[in-house]
C-alpha cells in the first residue's frame, strides 16, 4: 500500500504537452493526491478483481502517506518483537514437539529418494517441493515472521484507537480492524485525499464494508484480550 511526483516545470518548459493533450481524450472517473485517476487504468480482463485494482488505485497511495506521517506512532518497538517472536517460537516448538521424529522420518525417505541417480526430472521436482514444506514445517517463526506480526498489529491498533473502534475481524493473515478501516477511509475521502466520481466504482470500492457477509468477528472480550493485550505482548517467564 506509493505516492506519486508530477514534473511540474518540465511541462511547463514545453509549448505542447502531449501528455495532457492525451489525457483530455480520457474519462476520469477519479483521484488520488491531486493525481488523476482514469477508468483505462481498470482492467475488466485482468486477474486481478475489480476491488484490489481499486485497493492498489487508491487506496494504497492514501495509506502510504498516511503511515509516513505517523511512523513513529506504527512502528512496533524492539521490546514487542522481541516479545513476539520468543512467544510463537515457543507456541511453535510446544505445537510440533509429538510429530518432531515423524517429520524427520519424511525428510530422510524423501532425501533418499532424491540421492538415487536414475530420477526422472519430473519426480525430482516434486520431491524437492515436498522436501521445502516438511523441512519448512520444522522451522520456528524466527525475526522477519515477528516483524511482520508486530508490524500489522501495530496500524490495525492504530487505526483502531483512532478511527473509533468498533468491530474487529478474523483474517488469514491476522485481526483486522474492520470498522475502523471503513472510518479511515471515509475521512481520507471527506478531507479530499481521493474522490471517486463514478458511482457504480465508488460502492465497489467500499463493498469490503457494506456487503451482507462480513465473515467472522472477535467478542468484546476477545478484543480486549487477543488484539489489544495479546498474550504475546506480554514479556515470557520460562
Amino acid at each position: 500500500m506509493v505516492t506519486f511526483a508530477l514534473f511540474v516545470a518540465l511541462f511547463q518548459l514545453q509549448p505542447f504537452n502531449v501528455q495532457e493533450n492525451e489525457d483530455r481524450n480520457r474519462e476520469q472517473v477519479g483521484e488520488v493526491l491531486g493525481k488523476a485517476v482514469y477508468r483505462d487504468e481498470l482492467s475488466h480482463s485482468s486477474d486481478t478483481p475489480l476491488i484490489n485494482q481499486l485497493q492498489i488505485l487508491f487506496a494504497a497511495p492514501v495509506l502510504e502517506e498516511y503511515k509516513k506521517a505517523h511512523l513513529e506512532e506504527i512502528t512496533p518497538a524492539k521490546s514487542e518483537i522481541s516479545n513476539a517472536r520468543e512467544y510463537f517460537d515457543r507456541k511453535h516448538e510446544d505445537r510440533i514437539k509429538q510429530g518432531r521424529p515423524g517429520l524427520l522420518k519424511q525428510i530422510e525417505v524423501v532425501e533418499e529418494k532424491l540421492a538415487q541417480s536414475n530420477l526422472a526430472e519430473f519426480e525430482r521436482g516434486k520431491l524437492e517441493s515436498k522436501l521445502f514444506v516438511l523441512q519448512t514445517k520444522l522451522k520456528a517463526p524466527g525475526l522477519q515472521f515477528a516483524k511482520y506480526y508486530v508490524g500489522k498489529w501495530k496500524l490495525e491498533r492504530h487505526i483502531y484507537h483512532k478511527f473509533g473502534g468498533g468491530r474487529i475481524q478474523w483474517q488469514q493473515a491476522g485481526l483486522e480492524t474492520f470498522d475502523g478501516w471503513h472510518e479511515f477511509f471515509k475521512s481520507q475521502e471527506d478531507v479530499g485525499k481521493f474522490k471517486i466520481t463514478d458511482p457504480k466504482i465508488r460502492r465497489s470500492f467500499y463493498q469490503p464494508w457494506t456487503e451482507t457477509d462480513q465473515g467472522q468477528f472477535l467478542s468484546d472480550d476477545q478484543i480486549e484480550d487477543q488484539f489489544l493485550h495479546p498474550e504475546w505482548l506480554k514479556k515470557l517467564v520460562p
